[in-house]
């Protein structure tokens, strides 16, 4: 709504200035005394008359310096004392110089406006002789008189008198309490980023580790969905109806995040000495790294066909190979055959089944998204761009392409890392892979097709027992 201020009458007040000369031998640090009458109209009985200034308890003024400077006067607020029928203010002082008053408003005890000195070149600066800014001196112990007219605000808004006005909207608003702890640890609290969004609206507010954060939102929707975000942690997303947010006014929302991964300890190979990072995900504990293993975990070597392509066809058994028969840090590619054995991991880990997958997957937010938060980022080992990549999971996985069953072809080095699941696929010349593709926010299972046929050489995961 507009600023409309209430009042009746048009008068004029009379400002005295009363001067009180320092001590200091300085002219310029000498202190006037200043103060501002009011003269009423008052009735015959020499009484207040409704509506004049009879409800007045205080004058706004701001006084500049002369060169426009500010003083200690800035939309200052000054008691109105009444005296015999007159009304005056406290004393004020000022350093003897050159001034100007720039606003002056009187005000009712309940800080409603009803008399304003309008500005010069305002609608009302048309109806009194001497608008502001008023112009006047401190100077020696001279009294100066100025004259100052103010008009009623009744029927009238800010901008007759030369005032900004503005529109007052009030918007509804309503509070829930909210807290955020990791799941399964309920009374340890986190830090969060919350993010709210409905129709045509956004909130942000960072939540501190306590039980009962109060938050405050806009109100009138009739769903608000609702985000937390922490570094480490899965995002949580879930639409609320406004009715059921109500209901969080005394006893908090308790939102459980899950991490996203906890480093474990280093793994050590006893076949062969081989160090591997490990990552938990949820319940599971995956090995960070590619297998690197080129015998069973009974000591028993892994056949390894080299340069002979017929041997690598023909494998029924178990075999690894080298991406273009050369040892590279991605590590070695295995046929399913290998992992069929159930002696290719480090004893007490196994190559994860297709659940397990499945469960990992979820874990991440997923399928759909999964595989970029299991991508290394950067291009060291990934082809550029590799944006999409984030490995916020720390599951470190690498292109380390694949090895075809027919021909010993390779392909795909630096596009796409490629892992056996444990299983047979739909028929008996196939596993399940799974694919983390260049540029491919999925994680892609496949069942069939020559993409997972188990003559085929991946590269191997490990997941503990």
């Amino acid at each position: 709504m507009n600023l409309i201020l209430k009042t009746t009458t048009s008068l004029a007040l009379i400002i005295a200035i009363c001067f009180s000369c320092g001590k200091d031998d300085n002219p310029s640090n000498d202190t006037g005394k200043l103060n501002f009458s009011l003269s009423p109209s008052k009735d015959n009985e020499g009484r207040i008359e409704e509506g004049s200034f009879a409800n007045a308890v205080a004058v706004l003024i701001t006084i500049e310096t002369s060169e426009g400077e500010s003083t200690a006067y800035d939309r200052e607020s000054i008691d109105l004392f009444e005296i015999n029928g007159q009304l005056i203010t406290e004393k004020i002082s000022l350093l003897s110089g050159n001034y100007k008053l720039t606003e002056f408003l009187v005000v009712d005890a309940e800080n409603n406006i009803t008399h304003i000195a309008p500005l010069e070149g305002s609608n009302q600066a048309q109806n009194v002789s001497n608008p502001l800014p008023i112009n006047f001196s401190i100077i020696g112990n001279d009294v100066t008189e100025v004259l100052v007219e103010v008009i009623s605000t009744e029927g009238l808004v800010a901008e007759d008198f030369g005032l900004v006005g503005f529109n007052l909207t009030e918007v509804p608003v309503f509070s829930f309490l909210i807290n955020v702890s990791e799941q399964g640890n309920l009374d340890s609290f986190l830090e969060a980023t919350l993010n709210i969004t409905s129709t045509d609206y956004e909130y942000t507010e960072e939540l501190i580790a306590i039980a009962n954060n109060s938050v405050t939102i806009k109100d009138g929707f009739d769903t608000y969905d609702i985000e937390i975000l922490k570094e480490g942690y899965h995002s949580y997303n879930e639409t609320y109806t406004i009715e059921s947010l109500y209901t969080y006014g005394d006893t908090p929302l308790t939102i459980e995040i899950t991490p996203i991964g906890i480093p474990g300890e280093d793994l050590v190979d006893a076949r062969d000495g081989k160090t591997y990072k490990t990552i938990h995900l949820g319940t599971q504990l995956w090995m960070a790294e590619n297998l690197r293993a080129t015998t069973y975990n009974d000591g028993n070597p892994i056949e390894y066909p080299g340069t002979n392509i017929t041997a690598w066809e023909d494998n029924t058994t178990g075999a690894y190979a080298w991406y273009d028969h050369t040892e590279t840090e991605y590590g070695p590619l295995y046929n399913w055959y290998a992992v069929n054995t159930g002696k290719l991991c480090p004893t007490g880990w196994h190559i994860p089944t297709d659940e397990e997958w499945n469960e990992l997957g979820t874990y991440l937010g997923g399928g759909s998204i999964a595989g970029s938060k299991m991508k290394e980022t950067g291009t060291e080992h990934w082809e550029a761009p590799n944006s999409d990549a984030t490995n916020a999971s720390g599951f470190n996985a690498i292109p380390a392409g694949w090895a075809y069953y027919v021909n010993g072809h390779f392909s795909y080095l630096r596009e796409r890392a490629v892992f056996w699941s444990s299983e047979e696929g739909y028929n008996a010349d196939h596993g399940i892979s799974r694919h983390l593709v260049s540029g491919d926010e999925r994680l892609i299972r496949y069942t069939s097709s020559n993409s997972s046929n188990k003559g085929n050489g991946f590269s191997c995961r490990c997941i503990k027992d």
